[in-house]
């Protein structure tokens, strides 16, 4: 939005920033005036608000601490008990390694020590109804009804008892509560007790429930193997298939016949071959290998006496020559051996003859059995088929019987030697230390949520803050000059001097901090309007109450205590603000020169204490409307202007009548005032976007009331942000 400051060479553009909407409906960075973030301003937001945060810190953090140091130690004592996969033999009867037990069952595991019959459990083996330390460290009464004081401890077990699976183990920790460190263990550990015993429990139990089944169905498998037993052996019977070696007897028959036939076809073949080595002798035409092939004692006795007879001939042959006597003997010795040699022969092969013939009739008799014993075989085919059915049937029934039987045999002999499938790998022991409250965490959380609390308020002030606070919030906010602050007369003056009005305190001690703010406003003015300054300067505000008038009027007495010639005219026609600031009654004034009932000179009164000129208000109750549109206001304006060095307007809010805005219009400048953090921006930027419409000249933004000890601890960067440090350099 571009506002045109009027000067006496033109108009000259002013761009005003205005935003749309308050601090609370920004970013959060805004609070410290603009995007970037400095740590320094944020500590400055905290010293300014110090109290606000010291305050809700103490209300948090008081009652956690009161809470922790109040509340009744306990005491948690835990156990732990790990499951274990049971071992199982190998085909070979070698022990294999057990598995860890699946997440399902050890989550099983968890909500069965959880459950209400562990919780029965263990109350009646500890007999906690009756105990009185269980009922002290519960903090309970117990009941004088033994079934409503065992329902009752079962209830504060599970309350007390926190049970879980350790990460991705197989170990499930279980802890207890209680106010009795001792009571606490004992708990903790017969939970750990009870969960073995009833791990043993459950598996004596599924013993004797799987032995009753396996004895009920031996029984009908007995009866099943012995039907299919006795069917086979009928079925055998009856078709001649039963032999004591379980096969077929038609089939053994001729297989017997065949090995038989075989073994004779091979005797007949070696008998034969007997034979016609013993008939080639007998012919005369052997050699000694085929003698050999007869197997005689006799012809091999006769073979060797012919082999050293004939050695004999025939050495004696070679020295006396063959006619001598011991030759011829020898010879006639040699054939007799022959003649020997030759009815052995015969003999043999008579006999041989005979074995042959035996043989080939024993061949012809199996070739007959083993074509008999086929035909048979042939015939029993369909037979056999169905007896391999209820072979098949009878061992799958014997089979399943002998496993069955197997498994109760087992079964029986392991009935007692159950073994829970865990083990307790840490018993509990007496805490020390109590489990809760923790007083280091409560202490430190309480700590946290105060000091978290302490600075949402902080900061939820200073968002909800609808007001301007320093200078740079009126330059980044409305992107307007800020031309100056003046003080809150409470917080600069001595505390005798704070009941006096603050334009006679600032006659009185015009060298204080309060004169000097009020003449640094004056000196930021001369330097709009260009070369010649301002000479009309219109103060207005956005509400009633946010100091124009006290304001006006201390820079026209700062100005008339300067030397300067000026003028204050009171233009509020409701209030007449300035009228009553001096205490006037007069009998006329502003109403009356505009009208022409009183010369400008007979209503213009003087100051004596400062020097400076007021143009009051008579009784304006009768004012016409209107009344600073005309042109004897212009005229009035511009003769002034003439007379005076500088005029001041004080005029009554925009945002609440409307003639402000053509006066505005009028002046050179516009100095727009604001309560230090009271008005509301949006009141503000209200005004100047009304001032603007009208082509008010805004100069600038002045602070109003300003609190100089809390400016001090919150206004960074401002110049009033170093107020202690310069407040020495004023006097009275």
């Amino acid at each position: 939005m571009n506002v045109l400051a009027k000067t006496s060479e033109g108009a000259t553009p002013l761009n005003l920033r205005v935003h749309q909407g308050s601090t609370g409906e920004g970013q959060w960075a805004e609070v410290f005036y603009g995007s970037g973030f400095d740590l320094r301003r944020m500590l400055v937001v905290f010293r300014a608000h110090g109290w606000l945060f010291a305050l809700v810190a103490t209300l948090i953090f008081l009652p956690a601490a009161v809470y922790t140091a109040m509340a009744p130690r306990i005491f948690t004592a835990t156990a732990s008990v790990m499951l274990e996969a049971p071992q199982k033999a190998g085909p070979n009867g070698e022990v294999q390694p057990a598995q860890p037990p699946d997440s399902s069952v050890v989550d099983t595991e968890v909500q069965l020590v959880q459950s209400r019959d562990t919780a029965k459990q263990v109350v009646d083996a500890l007999k906690l109804g009756p105990d009185a330390a269980f009922w002290a460290g519960s903090h309970r009464r117990a009941p004088r009804d033994p079934d409503l004081r065992r329902e009752a401890a079962i209830g504060i077990l599970q309350g007390g008892l926190k049970a879980g699976r350790s990460g991705l183990t197989s170990v499930i920790t279980i802890g207890f509560s209680s106010s009795n460190p001792n009571l606490a263990a004992r708990i903790a550990n017969a939970y750990a007790e009870q969960c073995l015993i009833a791990q043993s429990l459950a598996k004596l139990s599924s013993s004797r429930q799987a032995g009753s089944a396996l004895s009920d169905k031996l029984d009908s498998l007995r009866k099943a193997a012995l039907a299919d037993a006795a069917a086979l052996a009928q079925f055998r019977t009856a078709h001649r298939l039963y032999s004591s070696e379980g096969t077929a007897l038609n089939e053994q028959e001729a297989t017997n016949y065949n090995e038989q036939l075989s073994q004779a076809q091979a005797d007949l073949t070696g008998d034969q071959a007997r034979l016609n080595a013993a008939k080639s002798q007998l012919a005369g035409d052997a050699e000694d290998a085929q003698m050999v092939a007869l197997d005689s004692p006799v012809l091999q006795t006769l073979r060797a006496q012919r082999s050293q007879l004939t050695a004999l001939i025939a050495q004696l042959s070679n020295r006396y020559g063959p006619r001598y006597p011991d030759v011829m003997a020898a010879d006639k010795q040699l054939a007799d051996i022959n003649a020997g040699v030759q009815a052995e022969v015969r003999r043999i092969v008579s006999e041989l003859q005979t074995r042959a013939e035996v043989s080939r009739q024993r061949v012809a008799s199996l070739q007959s059995a083993l074509g008999t014993a086929r035909g048979r075989l042939a015939g029993g085919t369909a037979a056999s088929v169905n007896l391999d059915e209820l072979q098949r049937r009878a061992d799958a029934s014997r089979q399943v019987y002998a496993d069955y039987m197997a498994r109760y045999q087992q079964t029986s002999a392991s009935q007692g030697t159950e073994m829970a499938d865990a083990r307790i790998t840490n018993r509990a022991d007496p805490p020390v230390k109590p489990s809760s409250p923790n007083v280091r965490l409560n202490l430190a959380l309480g700590l946290i949520v105060a000091v978290g609390a302490g600075v949402g308020a902080v900061f939820s002030r200073e968002v909800l803050q609808s007001g301007l606070a320093t200078g740079e919030d009126v330059e980044q906010r409305l992107g307007l000059p800020h031309l100056g602050s003046v003080p809150e007369l409470a917080s600069v003056a001595d505390r005798q001097d704070r009941d006096m009005s603050p334009s006679d305190y600032l006659l009185a001690k015009p060298r204080s901090a309060f004169g000097e703010a009020v003449r640094g406003l004056r000196t930021s003015l001369k330097f709009v309007g260009g070369a010649e300054g301002a000479k009309i300067v219109v103060l207005t505000s956005s509400l009633p109450g946010e100091g124009k008038s006290t304001t006006a009027l201390c820079l026209t007495r700062s100005a008339g205590r300067a030397g300067a010639r000026v003028l204050l005219i009171d233009c509020d026609l409701r209030r007449r603000s300035v009228t009553k600031l001096m205490g006037l009654d007069p009998q006329v004034g502003l109403l009356d020169v505009l009208s022409g009932a009183a010369q400008l000179k007979d209503a213009i009164l003087l100051d004596e204490a400062s020097g400076a000129y007021i143009l009051p208000l008579a009784n304006a109750s009768n004012s016409p409307e209107e009344v600073f549109e005309t042109a004897v206001m212009d005229q009035l304006l511009r003769d002034v202007a003439a007379a005076f060095d500088i005029v001041f307007l004080d005029t009554a809010p925009v945002l609440a009548v409307a003639e402000t805005r053509v006066l505005a219009a009028k002046a050179d400048a516009v100095l727009f005032l604001a309560h230090w953090r009271k008005t509301p921006e949006k009141a503000i930027v209200a005004a100047l976007k009304l001032l603007d419409a009208a082509g008010a000249p805004v100069t600038g933004v002045a602070l109003t009331q300003v609190n100089m000890v809390q400016q001090a601890r919150y206004g960074y960067g401002d110049a009033t942000y170093y107020y202690a440090d310069y407040k020495t350099h004023y006097s009275a």
